[in-house]
């Protein structure tokens, strides 16, 4: 399953060992990213990480938006919150700029 922006702050229901992707629009270039805050990890891993960016070298563009994707695995039946905060890595007291949040429930069959 595949999750994006438009499924902030709602629920999705995941049998064991299923997968889930949350994609995020990010733009690298301004050094903002989306930074793991809160995983669920009695129900879910973190498989991968990783930034995607446009195929065409012409779409590059200094702060351009990519998407970034998390990859998870169910890993046992429960009720968790995924939260994801955008910032900066070195600005360690700022506020994030968006949050992205996903009520995560798992069920064995």
């Amino acid at each position: 399953m595949v999750v994006d922006e438009t499924q902030n702050e709602t629920t999705v229901i995941l049998t064991h060992s299923a997968n889930l992707v949350i994609e995020l629009a990010t733009r690298p270039g301004t050094g903002y990213a989306w930074q793991l805050l809160e995983v669920p990890q009695d129900i879910l891993r973190l498989v991968n990480q990783e930034t995607l960016t446009p195929a065409r070298t012409g779409d590059r563009l200094l702060g351009g938006e990519s998407k970034q994707r998390f990859h998870f695995k169910s890993v046992s039946s429960g009720q968790g919150a995924v939260l994801l905060g955008y910032r900066r890595a070195w600005e360690k007291e700022a506020d994030d700029l968006k949050r992205f949040s996903l009520q995560v429930t798992v069920r064995k069959h």
